[in-house]
């Protein structure tokens, strides 16, 4: 699997507990237009319950494999199949028969016709000189307009709307015909911090009932928070070493190694450039340690969890290393290692620790409540009032990082609504009041 790689689209995955039924397959499909290649060889599935997120540089080809799996090109070679059956012509209404929908950067909506009524002519079937139910249209738009978040009056003139406005008449859309195939192409391009918000409610509504997304973003940040797939760089001065572990590792689905650092100065220059969720460090290497390339990452990086492995079990080290911001310390040598199994829990924020180490009297990094000492942060600024591009720029993040943050945030603590949200970190003492 290519990740991050110029001209190559990476893909990036959320995997439920248990994955059932492939929903939709592409298998060795290429494309060419007037000799250039689009697309060359690309393999693809989308699972029950699952995101799987296509990410790639201006040509590398998401365009054209969103328009093959819907039936506006067609390959000049590859097959594609819809819940195990091949699909010899996929063209687009038997993709819209197969339960196939888009979301597209641009909305499709008729500028003249109202909300509902294009809801309706997307949705609706039978004669066109049947007797229209105009109570029991608007009843329908307004239900899914209320799914998808969005507080718009179905009697309104799509050529009213704003562009968030109709990018969320399109979610609503999508909802509509019930598709268990939702391919969604830089859905939150126009959509403001709250939007995106309700988005990724949606995303999780529609991965709930069953469904699968093909998640299309240039925003690494909304890829992680959506797909949940686990990026690692490894750093170690041994290459043999880093292949074991990087077979280790790639054992495991849900998780992708994006790099190899041989060196700590390398470690710290590919941090920044890749931006994984987790780095397994090598302790002791030569130059830049393992413990000061730990250091300069986090003062950059915060939300990166680092896996310390190390030769040595003495109480100095571990403590040197998780005063240095690492999230967990573990054994070269221990024979029963599961790097994979360790790698998931500081993702998640767990600390991990080999049995035979002493545990340190206080360790950073650590979770409350589930959320993570950035969540932390940025719940606080909420509870002090602040909108999200206020806490971005206090925070010099972007709005889009931040709004993701605080859709983590609610879901890490169960709650739906920004006033639950204080009430919540207030009872339980996660923010200090004003």
């Amino acid at each position: 699997m290519a990740a991050f790689l110029t001209g190559a689209l990476a893909e990036f995955r959320y995997h439920p507990a248990a994955l059932s039924r492939v929903l939709l397959s592409a298998s060795s499909i290429s494309k060419s237009f007037e000799g250039v290649s689009a697309l060359r060889s690309v393999s693809f599935d989308l699972r029950e319950g699952e995101v799987h997120a296509l990410v790639g540089e201006n040509g590398a080809g998401k365009s054209t494999l969103i328009k093959i799996m819907t039936g506006a090109e067609q390959p000049d070679s590859g097959t594609l199949a819809v819940d195990g059956r091949s699909v010899p012509r996929m063209t687009p209404a038997a993709a819209r028969a197969l339960g196939i929908a888009v979301i597209y950067q641009e909305a499709s909506l008729f500028p003249q016709l109202t909300v509902a009524e294009n809801l309706a002519l997307a949705l609706e079937t039978g004669s066109v000189w049947r007797r229209v139910d105009w109570a029991a249209r608007r009843r329908q738009a307004l239900e899914l307009l209320e799914e998808a978040g969005a507080a718009i009056d179905p009697e309104r003139q799509a050529g009213t709307l704003s562009m968030p406005e109709q990018q969320m008449v399109e979610i609503a859309k999508a909802i509509g015909a019930d598709a268990k195939i939702v391919i969604m192409d830089e859905p939150t391009a126009s959509l403001m911090d709250h939007d995106v918000e309700r988005l990724f409610g949606v995303i999780g509504m529609l991965r709930a009932q069953g469904g699968g997304i093909v998640y299309i973003s240039h925003r690494l940040e909304e890829v992680f928070a959506v797909t949940d797939r686990i990026t690692v760089l490894l750093a170690d001065d041994h290459a043999l070493v880093r292949r074991g572990f990087r077979r280790l590792l790639e054992d495991d689905p849900s998780i992708v190694v994006v790099g190899e650092a041989s060196d700590g100065e390398e470690a710290v220059r590919l941090a920044a450039e890749l931006q994984p969720r987790v780095i397994v460090m090598d302790c002791a290497m030569p130059g830049t340690s393992g413990l000061v390339a730990t250091r300069r990452i986090l003062e950059r990086a915060p939300d990166i969890a680092i896996l310390m492995l190390s030769m040595h079990a003495e109480d100095t080290l571990v403590r040197q290393a998780m005063e240095a911001g690492a999230r967990g310390y573990i054994l070269k040598s221990a024979l029963d290692l599961d790097l994979a199994a360790a790698v998931n829990r500081i993702a998640a924020g767990q600390i991990v620790l080999d049995p035979k180490v002493s545990r340190p009297a206080s360790l950073k990094g650590e979770r409350t409540h589930g959320l993570t000492p950035r969540e932390l942060q940025v719940l606080q600024l909420i509870c002090d009032g602040h909108s999200n591009r206020e806490i971005a720029r206090k925070l010099d993040l972007s709005a889009n990082t931040v709004a993701v943050h605080r859709a983590n945030i609610m879901n890490a603590l169960g709650v739906h609504k920004t006033a639950e949200l204080v009430v919540y970190a207030l009872q339980h003492g996660l923010v200090n009041p004003l």
